[in-house]
């Protein structure tokens, strides 16, 4: 009967992807296709260990195992919690393509190459952008939060990620909520990986509101690769990215690009790019033209990025209604790429249209029990 019921289920249809590993008194798991590490209970990492198993025959072994060591019951109750969990948060997702086709070594714990990580170092910002995921016009999203992820947990992150086998010059992007709410916690961390990686390559995705001169030495001295969403003219920027107060931050966060630029325009050039969320495929030659015109921007690699429309609420039709569909996207931004590429938009590529928000590879989600 338990079988029976076991086979049925969506949920040991597909294997998961990722692995399981340890650290002095928690375990994780790793998964890879939403690029979070998930804190799981002792018999919640009995249950993925069995999905992860490449055939269903072995899956349903493993879970008639580990009914034996607990209870039918609770295999089936946690089993419910590993589905309703990739429902509602987009986590613990299955593949259902060809493990033949080696993922299943390119996801091996002792074979992954990790070449980049990402830290989610706070869940709290300073701006309360429309159009943001987080924000009260998404669903299925965590929310903002004073939440700040634990010192000890990113140095052990960064020590997983660099002693494993990977690039030679391996990237770690401080990303958010806002980053440079956490300063301190960031020169941390650089100096720490520096320590066990001095190659090690640093970025910080920023809404730029906090980037004044007075931390700049710091970036400078790291190298540190900054990365500004920015939405254009201010006419755009300030209809979207905006304080909790709903004032708007372009002119704050341009007069802190010009400082910098003043400093060291060197740097800037090299080391700074700028996201752009595109809001209305219009208003695309008006950017290329503010991108042309000002010399902050115009030798700056630029990618636009969609409105994400996965979880956006049914009502905001105000979103939905402006910006095209992915499938179209491409095609638009490459006869836009063709028609103005004289006027400073050869910056703005087709590969940019698929820029999506950076993945959350350690997070502060509550373990799974």
């Amino acid at each position: 009967m338990f079988l029976k019921e076991l086979q049925n289920l969506d949920v040991v249809e597909y294997p998961l992807l990722g692995f399981v590993f340890r650290t002095d008194g928690s375990i994780y798991f790793y998964d890879t296709v939403s690029a979070e590490i998930i804190g799981i209970s002792p018999f919640m990492k009995k249950l993925i260990e069995a999905l992860l198993k490449k055939t269903k025959a072995l899956r349903l072994k493993k879970l008639s195992e580990t009914a034996n060591l607990y209870s039918e019951e609770k295999v089936l109750k946690g089993l419910k919690i590993i589905n309703l969990k990739r429902k509602n948060e987009n986590i613990l997702e299955q593949f259902s393509g060809d493990f033949e086709i080696g993922l299943k070594d390119q996801f091996h714990p002792r074979k992954a190459s990790f070449n980049h990580l990402v830290i989610e170092v706070t869940q709290n910002c300073n701006l309360r952008c429309k159009y943001c995921i987080y924000g009260e016009n998404y669903t299925h999203e965590r929310k903002y939060s004073s939440a700040v992820i634990d010192k000890n947990a990113a140095f052990k992150a960064i020590k997983l990620f660099l002693d494993s086998p990977g690039h030679p010059e391996p990237k770690i992007t401080f990303f958010g909520g806002e980053p440079l709410l956490t300063k301190e916690l960031i020169e941390d961390c650089v100096k720490y990986a520096k320590e066990i990686n001095p190659k090690t390559v640093f970025v910080i995705v920023t809404n730029g509101y906090l980037l004044k001169p007075t931390y700049f030495d710091f970036i400078r001295n790291h190298q540190i690769r900054i990365a500004v969403s920015f939405d254009g003219p201010k006419k755009f920027h300030d209809s979207y990215r905006v304080l909790p107060g709903g004032e708007g931050t372009f002119d704050e966060i341009k007069s802190n690009i010009e400082k910098l630029y003043e400093i060291d325009g060197e740097y800037v050039k090299k080391n700074f790019s700028f996201y752009i969320t595109l809001t209305d495929i219009k208003n695309l030659k008006e950017i290329s033209k503010f991108l042309k015109q000002n010399h902050l921007f115009n030798n700056l690699p630029v990618a636009i990025s969609k409105i994400t429309d996965a979880g956006l609420k049914e009502n905001i039709n105000e979103y939905k209604n402006q910006v095209p569909k992915s499938k179209n996207l491409k095609s638009l931004l490459n006869g836009y790429v063709n028609n103005y590429n004289e006027e400073g938009f050869k910056r703005v590529t087709a590969e940019h249209a698929y820029f999506f928000p950076l993945a959350r590879l350690i997070t502060n989600r509550k373990p799974l029990k």
